[in-house]
C-alpha cells in the first residue's frame, strides 16, 4: 500500500479495499480507480518501483502514468466502467529508472447493491519476456540474412565464416583431441591468420618466447602464410621460419571458397642440431637461458611419424569441408522449401481473390450496365435542364470510371482471354512515348533504349501490353514526387537449360524483356512483399486503388511470362518484365467491337432477352421498346426455352447472359435455339470475356459478343449488326 502519511481521498469503497487486499500476496502490482479515475488503493511487491513515491491516493490515473500508458489504460477503464468486459492489454512505462513493460488484466468491481464501486487493474511485469523476444527477433533477423546468404551461389559468399556453418565448440573439442592424441600443437585460423579456435597444446617456446621476441613474429606469420594458401592436393609440410621447428597446414573449403586454415607443428625433428636452434634465438634477441629451457620441452618427433599425422590432418580438413559444402546445401534447401512454401501460399491467397474480384467485377458490371443505359436513356430526353444534363454527365463519367475499375479486377484475376496477335514491344513503346511524356511532366525525364536485332517480338494482346507500360511508367512517376528518370529498355535473352534462374517462374529459352527503372524513393523488403497484391499500396489515400501492379502481375502471368522487381530505399526500382518470344502463329482475332455507324437493319423486331439479373433485363428491354422493338423477357435458359415454344415464329434476335443459375449457359441455350432456327440472330453479353466464350465466338462466327457494361447507342448498333449477318425471313 502506499505510505499511510499521505493524503488520502474518500475512504474506498469496502468491495474494492476487500479485492485489493486478497490479491496483496501475489507478485502483481494492484491498483484500483474510483468511477471518477482517482487512485483508491494500491499494493505492490517489495523493491517493485510501480508508482513513483510521490504519487498520491486520491490522484488522477493520468498524473500517474506517462501519455502513451494513460491512453490506453483509459480506453480500458472507460470500457470497464460501462459494465462490458474489457479486453487484457499491454503498455510500457519506467519503474525504477528504466523501461518496463506490463501486461494488465481488468475487472469491474460492484458493492452489494451491484453498482460499480470502482475499476481495478491486475498488473503483471512481463519485461523479461519483451526482451527475450526482441532477443529472439534479432536472432531470427541475423539467422534469417544469413539464410539467405547460405542459399546463394557459394561464388558470392564473400563474407562467409566458419562459424557461420560449422559449430566452433565442436571445432575446438576436435581440434583439442587431435593435438592430444598426436602431440602436436595445433589451431584453426581464418586465411589471413586471424584465429577461430583457441590454440591446442602449443608449446612455451613458440608462444611465451619467440612470438614476444623482437625478431620473431614476422617469420612465424610468414610460414603462417605460405602454409595458410589452399592446397587442394594435400597438406603442406615445411621447416618452420621461426627456428626449424616442423609445421603443416591445411585447407578447409567450400566449393572453390576458401574459408580456414588447419595448422599443426611446433615439433622438433629427431635428429635437430640443439646449437642450430640457439643459433636462431640469439638472432632474435631471445634469452638464451629461457630459450635453452623452453627448447628441451619441446617433444621430437620422427620425420614419418609428423607425414602420417599431417596425411591424417588432411583427411580431416577434407571432412570438414564436405560437411561445411553439406550445411550449405542443407540452407538451400530450407531456403527453397520457405520460398516455395511462401509462394503456394501467396498463389493461393492470389487464387482466392482473384475468385472473388472476377465475382465483384461480374456483378458490379450488371448493375453498371443499368446505370449507364438509364443515363443514356435520360439524356436523350429533349425537356432536360442544363444542370440536370451536367449532373448525368458527371454519373455517366463517374461509371465509366468504375467500368475501368472492374476492368483492373478482371486483368488482375485473369479472368479475360487475351486476343492475341504479334507485337514488337519497340513498337508498343514508341507508340506510347508521346502520350507518356505529357503524363509525366516537364520535372520527369524519360528516356527509351530498344533492343538492336532480333526483335523483341512476341505472341500478346496489344491492349493489355500497353497497359504494363503505363502502369510501370507511372507507379515510376510516383516514386518520384520531386522528380527524376525513368528509364525504359528493352532486349532479347537467351536463357541455357544450366543457367542459374532468377526467378520461381523462369525458365529454359528466348524472351523479350523490358526493364523499368526510376531513381525514385525506393522500397524495403516489407513492402516489396505485397506490391503484386490487389488493393496493396503505399500511396496517400485517395492517390490510387492499389491495382495497378496487381494488375501488372495478372496480365504478365496471362502471357505465360514472369515479372521482377530490384530495389532498395532510396536507390529507386527496376521492373523487369519477361514474356516469351512469338515462336508459333497467333490465335485469329475476333473482333468485338462494333462501329457506332453500323447499317440500320432490324427495326420493330421481336427480340428475346435472357438475363437473370432483374435490374439489367428490365433496363435493357425498357432500352429496346424505346429504340422501337417488341421485347419477350426470360430469367433463365430453362424459362426461356419454354418462352420459345410460344414465340419461335416471331423472335428475330436473343440478346442472353452467358452465366445463369438454372445450370445452363447462354451458349447452351443458343444450341437448343438455332436447332429449331438457324437463322436467328444472336448477341451473347457478360461481364468477361472467358474462355468458354471465347471458343464459342470462334466456332460460330455469327454470334456477337456485347461486353458489360455497355451504352444503348453500343447495343442499338450491335443489333442492326447481328440481324444484317443473318439471312432474312422469307
Amino acid at each position: 500500500m502506499l505510505p499511510p502519511n499521505r493524503c488520502q481521498a474518500e475512504e474506498p469503497a469496502e468491495t474494492v479495499q476487500r479485492f485489493v487486499a486478497t490479491l496483496a500476496s501475489l507478485d502483481d502490482v494492484v491498483f484500483a480507480l474510483d468511477p471518477q479515475g482517482r487512485l483508491l488503493d494500491c499494493r505492490q511487491p517489495p523493491d517493485t518501483h510501480f508508482f513513483p513515491s510521490e504519487a498520491l491516493i486520491g490522484e488522477h490515473f493520468s498524473k500517474l502514468f506517462p501519455p502513451a500508458a494513460t491512453d490506453i489504460l483509459g480506453q480500458a477503464f472507460t470500457t470497464a466502467l460501462t459494465g462490458q468486459r474489457a479486453p487484457d492489454f499491454e503498455y510500457s512505462m519506467e519503474a525504477g529508472g528504466a523501461a518496463t513493460w506490463w501486461n494488465a488484466k481488468v475487472v469491474t468491481l460492484r458493492d452489494r447493491q451491484g453498482v460499480v464501486s470502482g475499476i481495478a487493474f491486475v498488473n503483471r511485469d512481463v519485461t523479461q519476456c519483451k526482451q527475450q523476444e526482441a532477443k529472439v527477433q534479432r536472432l531470427y533477423e541475423i539467422l534469417e540474412g544469413r539464410l539467405e546468404q547460405l542459399s546463394g551461389p557459394t561464388a558470392v559468399l564473400t563474407d562467409l565464416r566458419l562459424g557461420d556453418i560449422l559449430d566452433l565448440a565442436e571445432l575446438q573439442a576436435i581440434q583439442d583431441a587431435f593435438s592430444a592424441a598426436t602431440g602436436v600443437a595445433s589451431i584453426i585460423t581464418e586465411i589471413d591468420g586471424t584465429p577461430i579456435t583457441r590454440p591446442s597444446n602449443f608449446c612455451e617456446l613458440c608462444a611465451d618466447i619467440i612470438r614476444k621476441s623482437e625478431g620473431g613474429p614476422r617469420n612465424c606469420f610468414h610460414s603462417a602464410a605460405v602454409l595458410g594458401r589452399r592446397h587442394p592436393a594435400g597438406p603442406v609440410m615445411q621447416p618452420c621460419l621461426s627456428g626449424g621447428l616442423w609445421d603443416a597446414g591445411t585447407s578447409i573449403c567450400v566449393g572453390d571458397l576458401h574459408l580456414a586454415n588447419w595448422l599443426v607443428g611446433q615439433v622438433r625433428d629427431e635428429h635437430s642440431d640443439d646449437e642450430e636452434m640457439m643459433a636462431y634465438g640469439r638472432e632474435i634477441g631471445a634469452d638464451e637461458t629461457a630459450y635453452r629451457a623452453a627448447l628441451a620441452k619441446v617433444p621430437r618427433m620422427a620425420h614419418a611419424r609428423f607425414v602420417k599425422i599431417c596425411d591424417a590432418l588432411h583427411l580431416i580438413g577434407n571432412q570438414l569441408s564436405k560437411l561445411a559444402y553439406q550445411n550449405i546445401q542443407q540452407a538451400r534447401f530450407v531456403a527453397e522449401r520457405q520460398r516455395l512454401e511462401s509462394e503456394l501460399r501467396q498463389a493461393q491467397k492470389l487464387e482466392a481473390v482473384g475468385q472473388l474480384a472476377s465475382g465483384i467485377a461480374h456483378d458490379f458490371n450488371n448493375i453498371l450496365t443499368a446505370q449507364l443505359m438509364t443515363l443514356s436513356l435520360l439524356q436523350g430526353r429533349e425537356d432536360l435542364s442544363t444542370e440536370a444534363r451536367e449532373s448525368i454527365e458527371v454519373l455517366e463519367s463517374g461509371a465509366h470510371m468504375a467500368a475501368d475499375l472492374t476492368q483492373q479486377l478482371l486483368a488482375f484475376s485473369s479472368r479475360q482471354v487475351l486476343q492475341l496477335k504479334r507485337i514488337d514491344l519497340n513498337e508498343v513503346i514508341a507508340h506510347l512515348m508521346k502520350m507518356l511524356s505529357r503524363l509525366l511532366g516537364e520535372d520527369i525525364q524519360l528516356t527509351c533504349k530498344t533492343s538492336a536485332p532480333p526483335q523483341p517480338v512476341i505472341d500478346g494482346d496489344f491492349v493489355m501490353i500497353e497497359q504494363i507500360v503505363m502502369n510501370l511508367v507511372i507507379n515510376a512517376r510516383d516514386a518520384m514526387p520531386q522528380g527524376g528518370t525513368i528509364n525504359i529498355h528493352t532486349d532479347v535473352i537467351d536463357l541455357p537449360d544450366d543457367r542459374p534462374l532468377s526467378h520461381p517462374e523462369a525458365r529454359p529459352g528466348r524472351f523479350a524483356r523490358m526493364k523499368v527503372s526510376d531513381n525514385g524513393c525506393g522500397m524495403d523488403k516489407k513492402t516489396l512483399q505485397h506490391i503484386f497484391e490487389p488493393f496493396y499500396t503505399t500511396k496517400e489515400k485517395g492517390k490510387g486503388t492499389g491495382l495497378g501492379l496487381a494488375t501488372i502481375h495478372g496480365i504478365v502471368q496471362q502471357h505465360k511470362g514472369w515479372i521482377e522487381v530490384e530495389s532498395r530505399p532510396g536507390h529507386g526500382s527496376i521492373f523487369i518484365v519477361s514474356l516469351p518470344i512469338a515462336t508459333s502463329q497467333p490465335q485469329k482475332e475476333t473482333s468485338t467491337l462494333v462501329p457506332p455507324e453500323a447499317s440500320d437493319q432490324g427495326e420493330n423486331e421481336t427480340i428475346l432477352i435472357v438475363e437473370d439479373d432483374l435490374l439489367v433485363r428490365e433496363t435493357i428491354a425498357g432500352a429496346l421498346r424505346r429504340l422501337g422493338h417488341q421485347v419477350r423477357e426470360a430469367d433463365n435458359g430453362r424459362n426461356a426455352l419454354r418462352l420459345w415454344s410460344e414465340c419461335r415464329n416471331e423472335v428475330r434476335l436473343v440478346i442472353t447472359d452467358m452465366v445463369m443459375p438454372d445450370g445452363m449457359n447462354g451458349l447452351e441455350l443458343v444450341e437448343h435455339l438455332r436447332r429449331d432456327n438457324p437463322d436467328l440472330a444472336v448477341i451473347l453479353s457478360s461481364g468477361y470475356r472467358s474462355q468458354e466464350i471465347q471458343t464459342g465466338l470462334t466456332s460460330s462466327s455469327d454470334i456477337l459478343f456485347l461486353s458489360k457494361p455497355f451504352s444503348i447507342d453500343l447495343l442499338s448498333a450491335t443489333i442492326n449488326q447481328a440481324i444484317g449477318r443473318r439471312v432474312p425471313r422469307a
